[in-house]
């Protein structure tokens, strides 16, 4: 299983895995964040950063809502990276079921969070910021049209791991690796597939299953123990065609 060691700054994984230059571990959480959306973290020029699943807590000492929803900021556009409308009661914490998929942000590109109600609050997220030459990345598409939307191709000569939602390689009893949300308005019906070079969509490539998402809903398919090889592919359909729907993958790049 691939985890990540903060003495040699390495997320382990064949061959010994992937060394983490300029690895920085980060603590992007505020307190009493205002109404409106708050960008946390921005990733500088020449780093990637993985960010973990959220928390977020209602700190209101007399019984008030607070709406949370994590969000992506990229090319100035903020994408839900979960369950659009996170509703906590006073002196709850943020459900599981409203916490980000794990995702990792290119230089420039944010982890945000949108406030709806009240001002006494905390939110923010884990993070791990490492050089942007290091072939760990997130491969993701921010407008799904309604048709097979390719999300990944492994390159030549590689060999593509897919990391599951706590950023670790794929596993037996792994959480689910692929990702989407729906924020389009409408309800979507969706299929992952993974794809062997040269392949064409059909059910002996389905991953998933047909999932239903109703609109500011999320989905987390599973895939075990994953790993593509050169021109291998993943894909996800819909039948939507609204944008707001983002989905994506997580891999850790090897030398094939």
């Amino acid at each position: 299983m691939g985890t990540n060691n903060p003495i040699n700054n390495k997320i382990f994984g064949p061959n010994g895995g992937l060394f983490l230059a300029g690895a920085k571990f980060i603590s992007a959480f505020q307190k009493g964040i205002a109404i409106g959306t708050t960008d946390l973290y921005t990733a500088p020029t020449g780093k990637r950063a993985i960010v973990f699943p959220c928390y977020g807590a209602n700190c209101n000492t007399t019984a008030v809502n607070v709406t949370m929803s994590p969000k992506l900021k990229s090319g100035g556009v903020y994408y839900a990276m979960s369950t659009t409308a996170a509703v906590i009661g006073q002196g709850a914490a943020i459900s599981a079921a409203n916490k980000n998929g794990t995702f990792i942000l290119e230089p420039g590109e944010s982890a945000s969070v949108t406030v709806a109600t009240s001002a006494v609050n905390t939110f923010g997220y884990s993070i791990i910021e490492f050089d942007s030459t290091i072939p760990l990345k997130t491969a993701r598409v921010n407008a799904l049209g309604a048709t097979n939307n390719t999300i990944y191709t492994c390159p030549s000569n590689t060999l593509a791991f897919i990391l599951d939602l706590n950023g670790q390689m794929a596993c037996g009893t792994s959480v689910g690796q692929l990702f989407y949300t729906n924020n389009s308005g409408s309800t979507a019906s969706i299929n992952w597939y993974v794809l062997n070079s040269g392949g064409t969509i059909g059910n002996s490539y389905n991953v998933s299953g047909q999932a239903v998402v109703t609109t500011a809903g999320s989905n987390l398919a599973g895939l075990t123990a994953a790993n593509l090889g050169a021109g291998d592919t993943i894909v996800i359909s819909s039948n939507v065609a609204t944008a707001g729907q983002v989905a994506w993958v997580n891999v850790m790049e090897c030398p094939a």
